[in-house]
């Protein structure tokens, strides 16, 4: 999403300050046909995701309602229709087709009880104390300089 978001700023008038305009490239779909595998990498190096997750996937991947006909006939009601070029349909049925192969992989690497979860704690990193996680590092720096005097 880098490439579709911009700001800018306009000072009108001399005399009152500037303000702010978000600019939105509509570019939420990306290029067609580039696929951007970064986005899916937490999936590839963890091999975690929700039961209900992968049959949603599922089910748009073995039919009976292909995603993208799903998408189109939600896109076609739209005002403004239509939203999206049918080469972005193309675009996002192979990129369907990349996940589902991901998710194989981890079925292939992982046994199921370890893939399919519907929560995920990283035992990595160590359970802090609540109160310690809802102080401000401003709360900490000042606490440090008033040790310090």
């Amino acid at each position: 999403n880098q490439d579709r978001h911009h700001y800018e700023s306009f000072a009108v008038f001399e005399n009152l300050p500037s303000y702010a305009i978000h600019l939105d490239n509509g570019r939420a779909f990306g290029r067609t046909d580039i696929d951007d595998d970064d986005i899916i990498l937490p999936l590839r190096q963890c091999c975690v995701i929700r039961p209900s997750t992968l049959n949603t996937l599922l089910q748009f991947y073995s039919k009976p309602q292909a995603l993208t006909k799903t998408l189109h006939a939600s896109l076609v009601k739209d005002p403004v229709a239509p939203i999206l070029a049918y080469k972005h349909y193309v675009a996002i049925e192979r990129r369907l087709g990349k996940l589902m192969s991901f998710i194989l992989d981890c079925f292939k690497q992982k046994p199921v009880e370890r893939i399919l979860l519907t929560e995920f704690h990283n035992t990595n990193i160590p359970e802090g104390n609540v109160e310690e996680e809802e102080k401000s590092e401003e709360d900490t720096g000042d606490k440090k300089e008033d040790k310090q005097n």
